[in-house]
């Protein structure tokens, strides 16, 4: 609240010191919004309502940006390990053209012996 220098006065300030505090002393424009507690306690809200929005996103974006990190380990090793079940099922094919060629060379062995 402003005061004049007529009610410094009255409550007992010299008139030098009045005029000195009147000067000093904040003076509110008409319609200053913090004059209204209202106003003040509505901007107060929306500018926390505002910054935890801000935050939740920041948090958001870097919880999004770990996920993706993840993502990409995961998939680094999904594909080391298709590599590695490829290369096995390459053995497998070779061992069974293996076991193939065998087969065949014993099945003509008893051939030659049946008809002898």
């Amino acid at each position: 609240m402003s005061l004049t220098r007529e009610e410094l006065q009255k409550a007992g300030a010299s008139p030098e010191l009045a005029r000195i505090l009147a000067d000093r002393l904040p003076r509110r424009a008409r319609r200053d919004l913090t004059s209204n507690p209202l106003a003040v306690t509505l901007a107060g809200i929306a500018m926390a309502a505002f910054l935890s929005t801000l935050g939740w996103l920041v948090l958001g974006i870097t919880g999004t940006q770990t996920d993706v990190l993840l993502l990409k380990e995961d998939v680094a090793l999904l594909r080391a390990d298709v590599t590695l079940l490829k290369e096995g099922q390459d053995r497998l094919e070779e061992k069974v053209e293996g076991l193939d060629e065998r087969t065949a060379r014993i099945e003509d062995k008893l051939d030659r012996l049946l008809l002898q």
